[in-house]
């Protein structure tokens, strides 16, 4: 058979070369014009080689003997392979021995190093904006997540650039799930109530997979009543006599939506995946303001958010080192707001966008020395508002990425992107390349550079000509010469695998919103992930300093009421997990972002928890939690500070965000197979000691 990552020493005509084999167990070395070479193989697994070979002969076979150990004379030691990769993408694996069967991949993949989540939002670490999420390549929202089994991963493969990615985006991960031969169907039904305040979920999910058949349908439904009180202050340079508001707002409403995903497989080279998604934000607000000028005055306002689309995804092997990939999507958008109280304020928008792109994926391109995709995409968008009418725009997009290895232990990943859109009824160009490499220091870690020039585009709600009406004290006012934005990433980043784990097998209410200048962000992350008890418990440390700079443009310097910011901060996010022998598990995830800057503001905010117990009954079939949330204080309270040119204002706002849960799941369909202990495993990650 193929033995492949066998490292291979050749001495030829007195120079001396490494080689290591492939996945087919192919080894190639250039040694110039040398009749001869000595080849001499050293592994762990396999007895020592030294031979000579003739350089005239083109493919030389060359067979390795196992090494024979009494086992009562041999420690063996496999470690996990918990990250590996490249330029291109690094690639984890998930444990779950520390988790209940039928944890999701949401809770999962809080453990990974170097991603940053709370079981709701991911980040790749060091990165402001949240990643985009795939499994198996195809673009999947959090409630896909809740519905997929840990143990059903397979790996994880997680890009920090992409041809696809923006100034909004951090990167993706994207979940690569275990191929089933025989079919599988499972489920779960989950509700959970709170015991503080009025707040009722739930979430069912429904999966069948089958060598040539996937059904996905998710369903879940949420009603609450928090509420939030606010109290700010305002502070003038000019010695007026400072302001004060106090505000009392409840929000009540349904939150919900669905999904339907259908695969077909007909054949290995033939994939199709159909999916189709709907949500809807509906909140009755309720407002008492005392004001400024110690008026009284309650507001009623009713606000929705109601989305669907679909995706339809295309795969098709045409060779073994090529691939092509065919998507097609819709997307509607719609946003309202009323005042109930009378009809002076109403505000409508909607968005609808098609897309279709196509790409083609080879591998082994011999005049680039590496694996290169071609794509093409292009989104047609059109915006409207209750007062105009539809305006619609389109945007083109022609990418080629290229990766490749250089030597041993560098890495390249290249992106050349360019785009044209006609956004304000004029066609503009854009160049937008991308570049990472990657140093490979074998056990000692890696150490990656990367730049990346994204772009923004303003949404529909920005660039409205209406003004949106938020509260008798603060309003938006929309601004159609908005145009798109550039952002220049450049990040220098460091991650190793310590293996010390070891298996045993002048109106200060109105924001107008434009291109008013630049932001620079720079930080240094801190990761730190340990697994303990054979594997039963988990624990992740993220420490982040940071420094953000806001700039005006000297166009609007005079123009704007607003004083931008800048300081040093620092985030920290403390994740743990144990299960004990009789399979109780215990969880607890704590938060703490103290300062955090915008462009004229800085919040500061206190420290969050969340604990819980969780125990499975009768074979797993039925599950019970108890979850609190909370801060350091009864209430959640946070403060901010915005910055005018003669007025500081402050803000101060308790919400009632802590949550006491119980949780009843019921899990239905066929039961989880146990995998193999070594399942995974490499030969660089076993270690024979005799």
């Amino acid at each position: 058979m193929p033995l492949p990552n066998i490292n291979l020493r050749i001495d030829a005509c007195g120079k001396r070369v490494q080689a290591i084999t492939n996945e087919h167990g192919v080894a190639k070395a250039n040694i110039g014009n040398c009749a001869e070479a000595r080849l001499h193989i050293n592994s762990k697994l396999y007895q020592d080689k030294d031979t000579t070979i003739k350089t005239t002969v083109k493919d030389i076979r060359i067979t390795l003997i196992p090494k024979t150990y009494y086992l009562r004379d041999v420690e063996v030691k496999a470690f996990r392979p918990i990250a590996k990769g490249n330029a291109e993408k690094t690639v984890y694996t998930v444990d779950t021995r520390s988790f209940l069967k039928d944890t999701k991949a949401n809770e999962a993949l809080r453990f990974l190093p170097r991603i940053e989540s709370d079981g709701t939002a991911f980040k790749i670490l060091g990165k402001q904006a949240n990643a985009r999420l795939q499994v198996d390549g195809v673009e999947a929202s959090l409630d896909e997540l809740r519905s997929l089994n840990a143990t059903d991963i397979e790996r994880v493969e997680v890009k920090e650039i992409d041809a696809n990615d923006n100034a909004n985006s951090s990167g993706v991960i994207n979940i690569i799930r275990k191929k089933r031969e025989r079919p599988k169907f499972y489920g779960s039904s989950r509700n959970t109530l709170n015991l503080v305040y009025t707040s009722l979920m739930t979430y069912n999910s429904i999966n069948y997979q089958s060598p040539k058949w996937e059904l996905n349908a998710t369903a879940g439904l949420i009603y609450n009543k928090p509420e939030l009180t606010n109290n700010v202050t305002r502070s003038y340079s000019n010695g007026n006599a400072n302001e004060t508001m106090h505000e009392d707002r409840c929000f009540e409403g349904p939150q919900g939506g669905g999904l339907l995903k259908l695969g077909f497989y007909p054949s290995e080279k033939l994939s199709v995946i159909l999916r189709g998604v709907y949500n809807l934000n509906a909140t009755n607000i309720k407002q008492h303001i005392t004001d400024f000028d110690n008026h009284s005055v309650e507001l009623r306002s009713k606000d929705k958010i109601e989305t669907y689309g679909t995706l339809l995804n295309t795969f098709y092997n045409i060779t073994n080192t090529n691939r092509l990939l065919l998507k097609a999507s819709y997307i509607d958008y719609s946003y309202s707001y009323r005042d109930k109280l009378g009809t002076r304020t109403r505000y409508e928008s909607d968005m609808r966008e098609y897309g279709v792109s196509l790409k083609s994926e080879n591998e082994k391109i011999d005049w680039l020395g590496g694996n290169v995709s071609l794509g093409w995409k292009s989104t047609w968008r059109q915006n409207g508002t209750q007062s105009t009418d539809w305006s619609t725009y389109s945007v083109h997009q022609l990418y080629i990425d290229h990766s490749r290895s250089i030597g041993k232990h560098f890495s390249l990943y290249s992106i050349l992107k360019g785009e044209t859109d006609n956004l304000r009824r004029r066609q503009s160009y854009y160049f937008l390349p991308s570049a990472r490499i990657n140093y490979s220091m074998g056990k000692y870690g890696s150490l990656s550079a990367n730049y990346q020039r994204t772009i923004t585009r303003p949404s529909i709600d920005y660039m409205n000509e209406d003004t949106l009406m938020i509260s008798k004290n603060e309003t938006l006012v929309g601004n159609t010469a908005l145009g798109v934005q550039h952002n220049d990433a450049l990040s220098l980043s460091y991650s190793k695998q310590i293996k010390a784990a070891y298996l045993s097998p002048t109106d200060f209410n109105a924001t107008t919103y434009s291109n008013l200048g630049r932001s620079d962000y720079a930080s240094l992350s801190l990761n730190w992930t340990q697994r303990l008890c054979e594997g039963r418990m988990n624990a992740s440390l993220i420490l982040t300093g940071d420094y953000t700079n806001y700039d005006i443009a000297p166009a609007f310097a005079d123009r704007t009421l607003m004083l931008p910011s800048q300081g040093f901060g620092c985030y920290g996010m403390l994740n743990f997990n144990y299960r004990t022998k009789r399979s109780w598990v215990y969880s607890f995830w704590g938060t703490y972002h103290p300062n955090n800057y915008g462009f004229n503001t800085l919040s500061h905010q206190h420290p969050l928890f969340r604990a819980s117990v969780s125990k499975n009954f009768f074979h797993d079939r039925l599950g019970f939690s108890i979850v609190a949330m909370n801060s350091l204080r009864y209430f959640t309270t946070s403060r901010t500070t915005t910055h005018f040119a003669n007025m500081h204002q402050t803000s101060l706002q308790k919400t009632h965000y802590n949550d006491l849960q119980i949780n009843i799941t019921w899990n239905f369909g066929k039961q989880f197979r146990e995998h193999k202990a070594a399942e995974g495993f490499g030969n660089d990650d076993i270690e024979l000691k005799q």
